[in-house]
């Protein structure tokens, strides 16, 4: 009798076991319909199931835009506006699995997209930022007067510039006379939850924003 008793406890616990480690998993995957029904249901403590487990990256909520905005000098009138990020995410793609240059150019590219976003955000939100420098967005238009002489942001910058010329060479556009700014943007991602969403509008966040620059 008790050799039965132990043998039924111990499959019990299999499958207590089991069942828990299986919620455990199933929660800490990233947010979706799935967590939200179950916690509505029978609302179980989050904790219970150890929801503070990282197990996978948290979906995007946006991705990047790199704008190149070029007007005439004497007339600001602004002639050409070249978004660059999407065009070399596809043509990655598309010359894919020989795609070694556009792999350097997409690594050199993000790179410096990444380190000015950086500085715009610490920017945008540093106290006390001189209010001359700020748009009525609240965004900042001139930000290397509140980074001063930081040779990093130097860097990146110019480097996005040299870019910058190169796109517009392939573009066929005359730079004589002309200047450009570069405006980096964060553009809203759907979630999963919204991915039947037909109302759902990918909004544009201004993130960095330079002066603009002469390009001769």
């Amino acid at each position: 009798m008790k050799i039965i008793i132990y043998k039924i406890l111990s499959f019990l616990s299999i499958i207590v076991f089991a069942f828990y480690w299986s919620l455990a998993f199933l929660w800490s995957l990233p947010d979706f319909k799935f967590n939200h029904a179950i916690e509505k249901k029978i609302h179980v403590p989050k904790a219970l199931f150890v929801s503070d487990w990282k197990l996978f990256t948290p979906p995007f909520t946006n991705d990047q835009r790199l704008y190149y905005i070029v007007r005439n000098v004497k007339t600001i009138f602004t002639a050409d506006t070249i978004e660059v990020l999407e065009n070399i995410s596809k043509q990655k793609q598309l010359k894919a699995p020989f795609n070694q240059n556009e792999l350097i150019i997409d690594y050199l590219v993000n790179k410096n997209v990444v380190h000015l976003s950086r500085t715009g955000w610490m920017i945008n939100n540093k106290s006390g930022a001189d209010s001359s420098a700020i748009l009525t967005s609240g965004k900042i238009t001139n930000p290397l007067a509140l980074v001063g002489n930081n040779g990093l942001y130097k860097m990146h910058l110019t480097s996005l510039l040299n870019f910058g010329l190169v796109v517009l060479k392939d573009h066929h556009i005359n730079i004589d006379g002309k200047e450009m700014k570069i405006v980096i943007k964060q553009k809203k991602m759907k979630s999963f939850e919204e991915m039947n969403n037909t109302n759902f509008i990918r909004t544009e966040t201004t993130i960095f924003e330079s002066t603009y620059m002469p390009l001769k």
